[in-house]
């Protein structure tokens, strides 16, 4: 028996290494003390780090030793899926983010439990704190602000500053009393938790093999965390990019990947140099682009794709006239989809390319405020579209209903979580049932749900129903798994009929899809507090057939085979606009992510005017465009409208 298994790992050894390139072989392989692996875009990071688990579970490392973080849901579901169909489904491996990782220690070692707040709950407590005190030095910040300079000082692993000292120490007295932590205390706190000798050797001895994805955007509180794990020698491999380092502004610093080879003792690195993503031009043209940053890694990555279509940039009058352009390209490689056709005639038509399907195009902007422009255009051609990592505004969210519901019925003593239930569209509460309820619990001190149950035998119609509604949640809890309660959830309480199928739960059944088989009464608290940290990035849906709208940021780590990048001008990209210590070796990285995700074609649109935060400003094209060699871009120029009067003629590109 023990023969036939080493015989299928070595079987499985040698298959898993036919797939790989040489460069990508060696950081699988690479299995003893520190690695670090620097994967450009398109270079097979996630494939390498999914063979990378794979081969040392075939030499004979056991699952749960293995922890792989990554940055956003996202990446640690695809991680995950393609794990498991390499390896099937091996229990006890951890694939998450770093705050999931934080609250599997935090469950561990806390034993009263604790509660996540998300940004929502957490603007509401500082709010809650400022009514008190109106004469504090920082009382005339907003509340959103405030929230972020927490954040930062957090991330930054740093004190606040004099300002913020009071409010921000009151803010932690506050979480402490309701047992909750905010996002970035989910670092903090295992960070405290592993000061302990025997907690941190515990962990170490758990964790033979940590693998960290993307790397370059660690924060200081994250690098902590990580040193404290993997010690000063141990089998950690870190992957990533300092080329795509973007996210300075919450307190990631790229001098961490820079750094590695201090920072771990005996470090291997391996840098992974063929592209497998994008045509030879769009690799060209953003290879020149970056090479003007200093801080980076040196290096140049080969295509293996033919030279393809030059890189179009494309002046327009405003951004009416850039939605158009975009509409009209797109309309081309599909076939005559909008309402009325566009663009007949012009340099730009001709395209003799694949078909391609709606999902194969993105549309990505420097900032949110470019949206509305564009959402504008798509409307007006029929063209479906999806807007991914916009901020949530809306009071009521889908999300957060369906989050209350599993909150109730994980806990009916949480009286805020039932009567957000309680007064949905579909299947709540009347208004006087509430009012009654309520009343009862106060005066005879009951939990809500107690009081509920005490007046149900006067209630009828509706009334009645949301009762048993809730009676059978908790009944089935005991028996379904938590990616089939959600379900049923979803839609006998009427939330799927209050938004639609468009997508509004979809980064809640992917995250449920993580738990499935584990049963919803031992594991939805952990799906709650999970759920507390997904991101505005977590709602983009491949499967959807529509074109994804998104920023820059939210880009990262997906790919295209068409991309239009909108908003190319300066004060834009690189981003200076309201900004006066605009970091510009950040900004090209930016501009240099949203160019890499293409495949087959890139546009680069920038406006001549534009109206944007209540101005209407000329603009002028950004420097960066500067930096791509000429040879490699096709310039277009869409000119002025020209007024006629009586005329229906649609706007031509010349």
């Amino acid at each position: 028996m023990a023969v036939s298994a080493s015989s299928e790992r070595t079987a499985l050894r040698l298959n898993l290494l036919q797939t790989l390139n040489e460069s990508q072989r060696r950081a699988a392989t690479a299995l003893e003390g520190p690695v670090l692996v620097v994967a450009g875009p398109g270079t097979g990071k996630t494939l390498t780090i999914v063979h990378r688990i794979a081969y040392l579970i075939s030499r004979g490392v056991r699952p749960e030793g293995i922890l792989a973080v990554t940055f956003t849901n996202r990446a640690a579901r695809e991680m995950r899926e393609r794990a498991e169909a390499l390896l099937g489904s091996p229990r006890g491996m951890f694939i998450g983010t770093f705050h999931s990782l934080g609250i599997r220690i935090l469950a561990g070692e806390l034993s009263g439990g604790f509660t996540v707040y998300d940004r929502q709950e957490q603007v509401r407590l500082i709010r809650a704190l400022l009514k008190k005190s109106a004469s504090r030095p920082c009382a005339k910040a907003s509340v959103t602000v405030i929230a972020e300079k927490i954040s930062r000082a957090k991330n930054l692993f740093a004190e606040p500053d004099e300002k913020m000292r009071g409010l921000y120490e009151e803010y932690q007295s506050a979480l402490r009393k309701d047992s909750a932590l905010d996002f970035d205390d989910l670092i903090l706190r295992p960070i405290e938790l592993l000061g302990n000798t025997d907690t941190l050797k515990r962990y170490r001895e758990m964790f033979s093999h940590i693998i960290v994805d993307e790397y370059q955007d660690i924060s200081p509180a994250q690098y902590r965390l990580l040193r404290l794990l993997a010690g000063r020698s141990g089998n950690i491999c870190a992957v990533g990019d300092p080329d795509q380092a973007i996210y300075a502004f919450r307190g990631a610093d790229v001098e961490h990947f820079l750094g590695f080879e201090r920072d771990f003792e005996g470090a291997e690195t391996v840098v992974l140099t063929r592209n497998y993503r994008s045509t030879e031009t769009v690799l060209k043209a953003s290879g020149a682009l970056i090479r003007n940053n200093t801080r980076r890694i040196p290096g140049e990555l080969r295509p293996s794709r033919e030279r393809g279509r030059p890189v179009t940039v494309v002046s327009v009058p405003d951004e009416r006239a850039e939605g158009e352009v975009i509409v009209g390209e797109i309309e081309k490689r599909i076939g005559g989809t909008s309402h009325q056709r566009l663009f007949r005639t012009g340099e730009m038509d001709g395209h003799g390319g694949e078909p391609c399907g709606f999902s194969d195009f993105a549309v990505i902007f420097r900032t949110n405020a470019q949206v509305k422009a564009m959402e504008e255009a798509f409307a007006a051609s029929g063209i479906p579209y999806q807007v991914v990592g916009r901020p949530q505004r809306l009071k009521r969210s889908a999300a957060a209903d369906a989050i209350s519901c599993l909150s109730a019925i994980a806990d009916p003593a949480d009286g805020e979580a039932l009567r957000r239930v309680a007064s949905m569209e579909q299947r709540g509460l009347s208004s006087e049932a509430i009012s009654e309820a309520s009343a009862r619990a106060e005066n005879e001190g009951l939990s809500l749900y107690e009081a509920m149950k005490a007046c149900a035998h006067r209630w009828t119609g509706g009334d009645r129903k949301f009762l048993v509604m809730m009676e059978r949640f908790l009944e089935l809890k005991n028996r379904l798994s938590i990616d089939a309660l959600l379900d049923v959830v979803l839609e006998e309480s009427g939330l799927r009929m209050v938004y639609g199928d468009g997508g509004s739960f979809t980064p809640l059944e992917n995250l449920a899809s993580a738990y499935r088989g584990l049963p919803a009464s031992e594991a939805l608290a952990g799906f709650i507090n999970d759920s507390k940290i997904l991101s505005p990035a977590d709602a983009y849906d491949p499967r959807v057939h529509a074109v994804t709208l998104m920023t820059m940021h939210t880009a990262k780590g997906l790919e295209f085979k068409v991309v239009f990048i909108a908003g190319v001008e300066d004060g834009l990209i690189p981003y200076t606009l309201n900004k006066d210590d605009a970091d510009i070796e950040e900004e090209r990285r930016l501009f240099y992510v949203g160019m890499t995700r293409a495949k087959d074609e890139l546009f680069l649109i920038h406006a001549r005017r534009r109206f944007l935060y209540g101005r209407r400003l000329p603009r002028q094209p950004s420097p960066f465009l500067d930096e791509v060699p000429e040879g490699l871009i096709k310039r277009v120029t869409v000119p002025d409208r020209i007024r006629r009067e009586k005329r229906d003629d649609q706007m031509g590109l010349f």
